[in-house]
């Protein structure tokens, strides 16, 4: 939408700044028309008249003022388009960055830390079964 009225503004503004230069339409040996601001040299062709890009039957206090309000509606979509772009902050917390990098920290990598050490359960470990009560292996009577 703001391409189309750009482009319709500075055809306008082209329209109009024709309108005080005078052109002629040049026609060469092979047939190709070209337009230009200098008389034709040796070509056929001749100056033509221009008239105005302006719907006599308009208003153009009426033009000039829905313009405006063409550019004042643009102006605010372009303001709320740059307000939806800006960076929000995210949603999530960040953690604080360290002052110094792991590798300078006494220690393990973060990587190689042993595991946690598991909860206790609620119900004790099983206990080890009593050891076997072995008797003396008979010694020989000696006579």
């Amino acid at each position: 939408m703001l391409r189309i009225v750009v482009s319709g503004l500075v055809a306008l503004a082209c329209a109009l700044s024709v309108e005080a230069a005078q052109v002629f339409r040049c026609v060469d040996a092979q047939g190709r028309v070209e337009y230009g601001d200098v008389p034709c040299n040796g070509q056929s062709g001749g100056p033509i008249t221009i008239s105005p890009n302006v719907i006599s039957g308009m208003d153009q206090a009426q033009v000039r003022a829905l313009s405006r309000a063409i550019d004042q509606s643009v102006a605010a979509r372009i303001a709320s388009e740059s307000q939806a772009r800006a960076p929000r902050a995210p949603n999530v917390a960040i953690p604080p960055v360290q002052a110094t990098p792991w590798w300078q920290q006494p220690g393990l990598p973060p990587d190689r830390q042993p595991p946690a050490p598991a909860a206790p359960d609620s119900t004790p470990a099983p206990s080890p079964p009593p050891a076997p009560v072995v008797a003396p292996a008979p010694r020989p009577l000696v006579r």
